[in-house]
């Protein structure tokens, strides 16, 4: 990826900021500043939505969702009737964004890191959605009890492994994606979004083909990992599962992408 269209992607993101979110004294302090903001709530200047955030990748993550749109842009527009899974809720950019285009549906939304899912709930109240519900949980191919390790210092990379505990992991239930759609979802789901650092690899294929059945579209933000965790083998999978998929690199980083899969 060259340093040109790096820059020029950064520099158009921060004018698309300024234009889209009204909360410049927040945008000037959380990515001037080393120092990890305070939770704080983001305003936009063209629509009621108010989001409370953390930092800067909280921001740049609603900056996807809500200004780029990546998810609508690289998958499809939501219809008001669907019911809608958010794997890897995060602080509920995603379900907020669903939620509000789908006021006849449902979403349900998943989020394992207790600090990001005490947000998701502020942000679900804050914007009056009574056709969210969510859970503080996370999903991969066997259920149980994981360790979300957040050694990286930023609660949206938070990743999940069965390892003894240490100092920067908490532990966190988990269930499988077969428990999720009959425990919970008990109805066809219109779209599946994921986007959780890697995990994606084992909740989609440890889950069951019936279960994979009851999917129509699926939108995610997908993470090469290493030869065996590779888009590629995403692909194939979902091919074999009936769904036709399309890809969309990522504008910056060479090992995220988006992938859109749909059945028909």
């Amino acid at each position: 990826m060259s340093a040109w269209r790096k820059w020029s992607y950064y520099t158009w993101s921060v004018l698309e900021m300024a234009a889209g979110f009204r909360s410049w004294g927040l945008l000037l302090r959380t990515f001037l500043s080393q120092q990890r903001a305070e939770p704080a709530t983001l305003r936009f200047w063209h629509q009621a939505t108010q989001l409370r955030v953390r930092g800067a990748m909280d921001i740049w993550s609603v900056k996807e969702t809500f200004l780029d749109q990546f998810y609508t842009r690289y998958g499809t527009s939501i219809e008001s009737d669907w019911v809608i899974v958010d794997i890897g809720a995060a602080i509920g950019e995603f379900t907020v964004y669903a939620a509000q285009r789908a006021p006849a549906g449902e979403v349900y939304a998943y989020e394992p890191n207790p600090q990001s899912f005490a947000l998701l709930q502020e942000n679900i109240m804050r914007n009056k959605l009574s056709n969210v519900q969510a859970f503080c949980v996370g999903v991969w191919d066997q259920a149980g009890a994981m360790q979300l390790d957040l050694a990286l210092g930023e609660p949206l990379q938070g990743q999940t492994v069965f390892q003894q505990a240490k100092a920067s992991t908490v532990e966190i239930p988990v269930i499988t994606f077969d428990q999720l759609v009959h425990d919970s979802v008990d109805s066809i789901i219109d779209l599946l979004k994921l986007d959780c650092e890697g995990a994606e690899y084992a909740i989609l294929m440890g889950a069951s083909a019936e279960s994979l059945a009851r999917v129509q579209r699926i939108i995610m933000e997908y993470h090469d990992l290493d030869a065996e965790h590779e888009h590629s083998r995403l692909v194939h999978f979902l091919e074999g599962n009936g769904f036709s998929v399309r890809l969309h690199a990522n504008p910056v980083h060479a090992e995220i992408g988006y992938l859109y899969a749909w059945k028909g």
